[in-house]
């Protein structure tokens, strides 16, 4: 169907009646475009602007299979600013992004350029090997700003909740198009986690940890660092001043490091004791007790008040028992 003709991508025959015979073509077309850096011809623009309404009686799930290639080749934010009318389309809340004025000192861009913003930063941070997580948490992370905006009596933009409201609302986009749960849930997640105080600790690392272990276990440590660069990637988006917050990342990304190359305790599962020690040891039978004794256990790690090591953890549970 696609052809290139004098470095410009064509449809092969009437783009006009093939999108209308296929409206996911238009996706297709936009897809191998930002793939490829070959720009599409102008004919072919013309109909993807007069037809990309269509794409919304495409179903939900074809259309978030070549969304979900184009977001993990790491060209969303191409496809975003280059074609706006398609991705809109294809994902209507969008839409509500555009020319939608922040009215904040902090931001250059309306929501929906920011957005396109973010998507190239998070690429640029990880040479466009990007987690599908972080992909897709880009491309949505701040969906709700347009449904929390308020103003203040200075004229002042705000967007209170904005992360939790914009998590709701990717977990129901994402899920209409049929993304893998397992990807749908961490880039919820981190679209949650992306504008909260983060001090560059210890304390706070294990607490980042132990909460990523609770909704994506076993991805804890890479959604961590992608969360990272997703701030990173918001803050360079935003206004010159507001570029620093960027590098000032770089703290928590060593702490984070330096926790990792430790062995990080975050969950119980990484403890040096199991359940089965603790009924031994306490003289429990499996249930609520025990899980209660394991998270107590973890706290006092995560705290620094015992180290994880097999005989003290035994040993507390031993004096805790008597």
């Amino acid at each position: 169907m696609l052809a290139v003709h004098a470095d410009s991508l064509c449809v092969e025959g009437d783009p006009n009646v093939l999108f209308q015979e296929d409206a996911l073509r238009m996706l297709q077309i936009v897809r191998v475009c930002v793939q490829t850096g070959v720009p599409i011809d102008p004919t072919a623009r013309r109909a993807l602007l007069a037809h990309a309404v269509g794409l919304g009686e495409a179903p939900p799930a074809l259309v978030g299979r070549e969304l979900d290639a184009i977001v993990r080749s790491g060209r969303a934010g191409r496809a975003l600013l280059e074609q706006p009318d398609v991705m809109c389309a294809a994902i209507p809340e969008l839409a509500a992004c555009r020319g939608f004025d922040q009215r904040s000192v902090y931001h250059v861009y309306d929501v929906y350029e920011h957005i396109a913003h973010v998507c190239n930063a998070c690429s640029a941070f990880t040479a466009g090997v990007l987690l599908p997580e972080l992909a897709w948490a880009a491309l949505l992370h701040d969906v709700a700003k347009p449904a929390t905006f308020s103003e203040d009596e200075d004229g002042h933009g705000h967007f209170f909740d904005h992360p939790r409201e914009g998590a709701l609302m990717a977990d129901r986009i994402l899920g209409r198009l049929q993304i893998h749960a397992s990807v749908r849930i961490g880039a919820v997640e981190l679209i949650r986690l992306h504008d909260e105080r983060m001090p560059p600790t210890v304390s706070a690392i294990r607490a980042l940890l132990r909460r990523l272990s609770q909704s994506c276990p076993g991805r804890e440590v890479p959604l961590a660092f992608a969360l990272l660069n997703l701030r990173r990637a918001d803050a360079v988006a935003k206004c010159t001043s507001a570029a620093h917050w960027a590098s000032e990342l770089d703290r928590y990304a060593s702490v984070l490091r330096a926790e990792v190359s430790r062995g990080p305790v975050f969950g119980t599962r990484q403890l040096a004791v199991d359940a089965t020690d603790v009924m031994r040891v306490c003289g429990m039978a499996q249930g609520l007790g025990v899980d209660m004794q394991m998270e107590q256990l973890l706290y006092m790690v995560m705290n620094d008040e015992l180290p994880n090591e097999r005989n003290a953890l035994l040993a507390w549970l031993g004096d805790d028992r008597g």
